[in-house]
Order: structure tokens, then sequence, then C-alpha cells
């Protein structure tokens, strides 16, 4: 079982090797050999003792030759193939005129070339390779830049903007006007005032009153009150006032705006900024709405905190 593991081929996979295919599917197949002309096999001649060959009536006489079995020649070694192995062809010994020709007509300078466009196809694959590799390394580390400045601006726009807007809409529609208003002014007053009600009057100096008719007496007599008598008296008058009276007051005042015309308003901005906020409002603000591990490190560079 081992040894027909040995003996199976193995396969690896060369993606140079594919892309080169794909981009020169003739450059390592060999230039087709043409099969050299059939040659006539030589007319067999019977060679005179002296080495001069025979004449054609001579070579008509002669009797033909009994077919006999050819003589089994041994076999060695080297030339019986063994089981497994892959039979190799005869080698020839090269000419002076096969170093510079190939087999199928070419000059050997064909094979030179093709070797060379090998070797620089192969460097060129080589150099594409290592540059598509760098090339690779330099757009992660631009992305991974470009997503962390754009979660940033997510961040930004959806938590800070958006969000803002759409809360302080929200806290205005909630919002109380509340204070203290202060009145100052000059209020002009006219009107009548009537007064009747009885009073004491206290005398502050000696009165006279004349033609007085006191008790028994039915004669007029005058009679003179001394002062601090008191005597009680029924006031009835009408008494026009007409004045400016100047008025200073603090008044406090409580305005709920969600009870005014302002709150449609409100609830119309609401309604407008709410799609993009539940669109643009980031469900990852930092790194502890995260189990990093530890990649803790780079989740603390990556969330930007605005």
């Amino acid at each position: 079982m081992s040894q027909n593991k040995k003996n199976e081929p193995q396969f690896k996979l060369n993606y140079f090797d594919i892309i080169k295919g794909v981009l020169f599917p003739h450059a390592d197949k060999p230039a087709k050999k043409t099969p050299p002309p059939a040659s006539k096999p030589p007319s067999v001649a019977a060679s005179s003792p002296s080495g001069v060959s025979a004449s054609p009536s001579a070579t008509r006489s002669t009797p033909p030759a009994t077919s006999q079995p050819a003589p089994k020649t041994p076999t060695t070694a080297s030339s019986t193939p063994i089981q497994g192995e892959t039979p190799r062809p005869a080698t020839r010994p090269v000419g002076p005129s096969s170093a510079q020709v190939t087999p199928s007509g070419q000059p050997a300078s064909s094979g030179r070339a093709a070797l060379h466009f090998h070797t620089l196809a192969k460097a060129f694959f080589n150099v594409a390779g290592i540059l598509s590799f760098i090339v690779n390394i330099i757009l992660i580390v631009v992305l991974l830049i470009l997503a962390r400045e754009l979660f940033a601006l997510k961040a930004i726009v959806g938590d800070h903007l958006l969000g803002g807007l759409y809360k302080n809409f929200q806290l205005m529609d909630a919002a109380h006007i509340r204070t203290t208003i202060t009145v100052q002014d000059n209020i002009p007053v006219a009107f009548d005032l009537p007064i009747s009600q009885q009073i004491v009057v206290t005398l502050t100096e000696n009165t006279t009153i004349r033609n007085a008719i006191v008790g028994v007496l039915s004669v007029p007599t005058t009679v003179t009150l001394p002062a601090g008598t008191q005597l009680p008296i029924q006031l009835n008058l009408t008494v026009p006032v007409q004045t400016v009276i100047p008025v200073t007051l603090n008044v406090p005042v409580d305005i709920p705006l969600n009870q005014t015309e302002l709150h449609q308003p409100f609830i119309g901005l609401q309604d407008v900024v709410r799609p993009f906020n539940d669109l643009l409002q980031p469900a990852i603000k930092s790194p502890a709405d995260l189990s990093c591990g530890l990649f803790q490190p780079f989740c603390n560079w990556f969330f930007i905190t605005p």
C-alpha cells in the first residue's frame, strides 16, 4: 500500500503556473518536431571477392535464398525495460550538424529565446505576486482607517446631530415657560367717591354759637363751646377723585408649551427627524458595548470618542 502511494504522482497547485497558463498558453509547450523523411532501404548488392559490385546479370542469376529464421540475439538487462520504469529512448551521438540545427529544422536560438522568455515570465509573476501582496496590505490598512473614520462620522451625525435635534425637539414640546413679569406703570384714576357716615368731631378751639336756644331759655342765646368738645355729626357728600396712581407689580408666569399652538410644529419636526435618527443611530458607541477580549487595544483604537 505504501509502495502504491509512492508511485502515485503528487499534485501541487501553483497559482503562478495557472495565471501564466491563462496569459501565455504556448509558453512551455515544446516546438512540434517534424518527422524526418522516410529513407529508402539501400539495395543489397552482391560483392565480389575483389570488392567490385556484381553486374545486374549476375544478380539475376543468383538463386533466391531460402528464408531462414533469424538467429535470436541474447537480450541484455539494459535492453529490456524493468517493470515500473519508463523506457528511455536510445541516445544518439550528437554530430556537428545537430548542435546547430534542431530536429524540427529550427535553429537553436529559438530554444534559447523560449528559455529566456520563460525566465522573464517567471520573474514577472514573482514580482507581480510580491507587489500584489504589498498592495493588498496597504489596501487593508486604508480600509481599516476609512472604516474608523466612517464609524466616527456616523457616531457624530447619528448621536450628536440628528439624535440631538430629535431629543431637543422632544424637550421643547414638554417645556414650560416659567418667569416673573415685573409690571411698572402709571394708572390714571377718575371717579366720584360718595361718603355717607356718622363721625365724631373734636373741637380744637373755643367755638361760639350765636342765637342758640338752650334749655328753658326760649330766647336766642350765644353759647361758647370750649376746645376739646366732641360733637357727633352725620357726613353725607360725594367726593370727585381724579389722579394718577403709580403701579409696580411682580407677576409670576407658568405657560406649558404643549398646551399652546407650538405643540403641533414641535411634533411635526420630531416626525421629520425620526427616520434619519433611527437609521443613523449607532448601536455600538464604545468598546464597552463589545467583548473584544485579546483585541481590546484594537477596539480602543478603532472606536473614536467624538
